[in-house]
């Protein structure tokens, strides 16, 4: 694939990373509609060296036709096939998928056989399904979502070894450890995708809502995100908001939120884990879940 075929691609890489040396790098690589995104972390000094990410040029649900499906997989594999050192081995590969088709089951009642209707009470399951179910240590559950099979085929012939997990896993895995123990017991937390919004909330330093909902504007993100408020009887006077994703700082979601909510901040990666130099300037809160060095 060339860069022509591509909406956007940015490259974030310190002078210290090493494209021969990625048996000792994890890398962190998220599937997402619109493209793919990864980060590589040097665990021998706790440092991210590296940032990449491609926009392709449509916009393709991991989840929803043969057709969508093909076109998304032909535009991955071209690629990665021609990424210089994608392929090589790694220490340790994270492969996380959006989808909007998942759910949460407490680890106390989890019983594997039951997979399959767990998420059928929440979600239709296509015959190209594959389903998997990833550990939430954190919030004591299991997160059970659906991603197309020909996706899933695609992605194992590049990452046979990687351990497979939901972008909502990893946002809860950041999250909630971070917050445990700090000056917000309570907080809600707006993840911004194109065409989604993710939206978690804590409560008393426990999760208590964790949903994604098709967004089509600004307006939408920032109705939902008021509606949780609501039926959480979370005061916008009060509860602080954190905003991440594909959101800027001075744009219009961001805006609309400030009007209505008092405490506004953008959430940065996380403490324990360093970037190098060369990724200092970059806006961290849009890359929350690829920059977690415990995933």
């Amino acid at each position: 694939m060339s860069e022509t075929d591509l909406i956007s691609h940015t490259q974030l890489y310190d002078r210290l990373f090493e494209p021969s040396a990625t048996k000792n790098y994890n890398l962190s690589i998220r599937f997402q509609p619109d493209g793919l995104s990864f980060s590589v972390f040097n665990p021998a000094d706790k440092k991210f060296l590296g940032l990449e990410e491609v926009k392709f040029p449509i916009r393709t649900p991991l989840r929803s036709t043969i057709l969508s499906d093909n076109i998304y997989v032909t535009h991955c594999t071209r690629f990665l096939s021609n990424h210089p050192w994608l392929r090589l081995p790694f220490n340790k590969t994270n492969a996380l998928f959006t989808v909007k088709q998942f759910t949460l089951v407490p680890e106390i009642i989890f019983k594997e056989e039951n997979t399959t209707d767990y998420l059928a009470l929440v979600h239709e399951i296509l015959p190209g399904d594959k389903l998997y179910n990833s550990l939430c240590r954190w919030a004591e559950a299991r997160l059970i979502f659906a991603v197309s099979r020909t996706i899933m085929e695609a992605a194992n012939t590049f990452f046979p070894d990687a351990r497979i997990s939901h972008h909502m896993c990893a946002l809860i895995e950041t999250l909630l450890p971070r917050f445990k123990h700090s000056s917000f017991p309570s907080a809600l937390f707006l993840n911004v995708r194109q065409g989604f919004s993710d939206i978690l909330a804590i409560k008393n330093n426990g999760l208590v809502f964790v949903n994604t909902f098709e967004c089509h504007s600004s307006e939408d993100s920032v109705y939902f995100l008021l509606f949780v408020m609501e039926q959480l009887q979370a005061n916008p006077e009060q509860w602080p908001v954190f905003i991440s994703g594909d959101v800027m700082e001075n744009d219009q979601l961001s805006q609309l939120v400030y009007r209505y909510v008092r405490n506004v901040h953008f959430l940065d990666a996380m403490e324990n884990g360093k970037t190098a130099f060369a990724l200092e300037g970059m806006n961290k809160y849009r890359f929350v879940e690829l920059l977690n060095p415990l995933l």
